[in-house]
């Protein structure tokens, strides 16, 4: 699974050759808007981002950092990233498992859990 925060496109309004064959080699695709999604789906085509289930979700912002307060205790920076990411991927997990209610599609693949999933 991969998410994308496509902010910019080539040649016909789409991405790489590059970039469509790293896409392709993935069974989940997640970008952040609509905007995105239409990028994906002039780079792949319409039948490899319904295989992949594309789909768009908002990029997450972390308020406690992002909140206009400019003076931050930067020694809680990396227990601060790692709770982010983690809330993050709990956030795609529950978007993933709400589409696939939707679509009652029970063969689609689902992604690793957050929990599963260890911080770098």
């Amino acid at each position: 699974m991969g998410y994308f925060p496509v902010d910019s496109t080539g040649p016909g309004d789409r991405l790489t050759v590059m970039a469509r064959e790293t896409l392709l080699g993935l069974d989940r695709i997640l970008v952040t808007s609509p905007w995105a999604e239409g990028v994906m789906r002039r780079t792949l085509g319409d039948q490899a981002c319904a295989q992949r289930g594309l789909t768009w979700m908002p990029h997450a912002i972390n308020m406690e950092v992002f909140n206009g307060n400019t003076s931050m205790d930067v020694g809680n920076d990396r227990d601060r990233d790692r709770s982010s990411r983690h809330s993050v991927g709990k956030q795609i997990d529950a978007l993933l498992l709400i589409k696939s209610e939707k679509t009652g599609d029970s063969s689609e693949k689902s992604a690793p859990s957050s929990d599963s999933v260890s911080p770098t």
